[in-house]
């Protein structure tokens, strides 16, 4: 039996859950292990003191969680078993451990496992011996500041946490300020009244004064003066020059007259 987990309950149940794992057994071939149940486990002796038998109905296997789960109706005993692969041998020291789906008041003691690189226990095992718990030797290596991981709360890779510090990288920002300068002009207007006299030469022009009541008309004179010479043209041709001077006052006067 690779491991044995004991259960002590005083309660009387219908139905629990166990979760039974094999992680860190030192199996050998995880298709050939199995779940025996001892319906008359001696926690006083810590040994099985009836027989052991197979369980095989209500019980699934996780390979992932390297686990069991086994629906029971009442508790004693169970154990891992590799069925036809070399077996291995367990120690008789006995710990008290955790139960699984066990009633209040009650406990479980299990064989202990063969040292591994699973056990959380910085031992020896295979020809060798661990250089951390459960790494090195023949585990896998431990971390370390030169594994090129990011591990045991580094803050890069290899460096930071319990490593050296990880170099700090310096950007170099330039920044360039323009200054706008606004010149801002004030203008200043002065009224200024100006005062301009001018003087306007004033031509008179002296005219002869007409009687009111007369509209003498340039063309009335013009015409005038045409009769005027009309008529002394007639006196000079229709008169010879020996008539009486009385004939042409008379005919002077007529003119007059009608002008």
């Amino acid at each position: 039996y690779l491991v044995v987990y004991a259960i002590n309950n005083s309660y009387v149940i219908e139905n629990a859950t166990l979760n039974l794992s094999y992680s860190g057994t030192g199996y050998t071939n995880e298709n050939y292990l199995e779940v025996y149940k001892c319906g008359n486990w001696n926690f006083l002796d810590r040994n099985c003191s009836g027989s052991w038998q197979k369980v095989s109905s209500g019980i699934t296997k996780d390979t992932d969680k390297e686990l069991f789960t086994i629906e029971t109706d009442s508790f004693s005993a169970f154990s891992i078993k590799q069925e036809s692969a070399p077996t291995t041998t367990t120690t008789t020291i006995l710990y008290r451990g955790g139960g699984g789906g066990g009633g209040h008041g009650g406990g479980s003691y299990g064989a202990k496992p063969m040292p591994s690189c699973f056990d959380g226990i910085q031992n020896c095992h295979d020809g060798a011996c661990e250089e951390g718990i459960d790494c090195g030797g023949p585990c896998k290596p431990c971390p370390s500041c030169t594994d090129g991981i990011q591990n045991q709360g580094e803050e890069g890779i290899d460096c930071g946490g319990p490593c050296p510090p990880c170099p700090v990288t310096t950007i170099a920002v330039t920044t360039t300020s323009t200054t706008v300068i606004k010149q801002i002009t004030t203008a200043t207007t002065t009224a200024t009244t100006v005062t301009v006299t001018s003087t306007i030469p004033v031509t008179t022009t002296t005219m002869p004064l007409v009687p009111r009541g007369i509209d003498i008309n340039p063309f009335t004179i013009v015409f005038a003066e045409v009769l005027l010479l009309s008529v002394l043209y007639l006196i000079y041709t229709r008169y010879p020059k020996g008539k009486e001077k009385s004939d042409i006052e008379d005919l002077k006067d007529e003119i007059e007259g009608g002008v």
